[in-house]
């Protein structure tokens, strides 16, 4: 498996999602579930075999019940990390109310895949952190992560077919060989 080949983390954004959602991903839903457009993503990661992180939302871990099997049974391919409770825009939120959704959170996803949660990643995080991200990120113990932890950091969002695309680019573009079929 490549494992951050050239020092390149790849990272799909949204996973479980289930609520707060914008235009593009109601829109997207005109072509597909949720659910259908992450395997269309991870069939691209699989073919290449790549490794990469699920930024999770906690809160569709109860209502998908076959999408969380997918990934326990391929979690190997993935590092779990932590995308927030709900798709909220955490900049708008209190310091206390966000520490308590994060919380909340982070021990769902932990207690569901069995791992620590070390990272997250704040939704809508191209527009604006919210200014106590540091305070809370180390109360809970993980890091606050907008890039990940490489200079060569790539975030998609699979429910987004130019987001497949963009994947496919960087992976031609940095030479990533297909796997040879057994």
């Amino acid at each position: 498996m490549l494992n951050f080949r050239e020092n390149i983390e790849i990272r799909c954004d949204d996973v479980l999602l289930l609520k707060n959602l914008t235009g593009s991903m109601k829109n997207s839903l005109r072509y597909g579930t949720y659910f259908e457009h992450f395997k269309k993503f991870d069939k691209i990661l699989e073919e290449y075999n790549l490794y990469c992180i699920l930024s999770i939302l906690a809160e569709g871990i109860p209502y998908y019940p076959e999408w969380v099997e997918y990934i326990k049974e391929r979690q190997h391919r993935y590092k779990i990390a932590l995308h927030g409770f709900s798709h909220n825009y955490y900049a708008g939120m209190s310091e206390e109310d966000g520490y308590h959704q994060l919380m909340t959170a982070k021990w769902m996803v932990e207690k569901e895949f069995g791992v620590k949660i070390e990272r997250w990643y704040v939704p809508f995080g191209r527009l604006l952190f919210p200014e106590w991200s540091l305070r809370v990120s180390e109360r809970l113990g993980v890091k606050f992560h907008t890039r990940g932890g490489t200079s060569r950091h790539f975030y998609f969002h699979y429910w987004n077919s130019r987001d497949r695309l963009r994947l496919e680019r960087l992976i031609r573009e940095h030479g990533i060989k297909l796997k040879k079929a057994n």
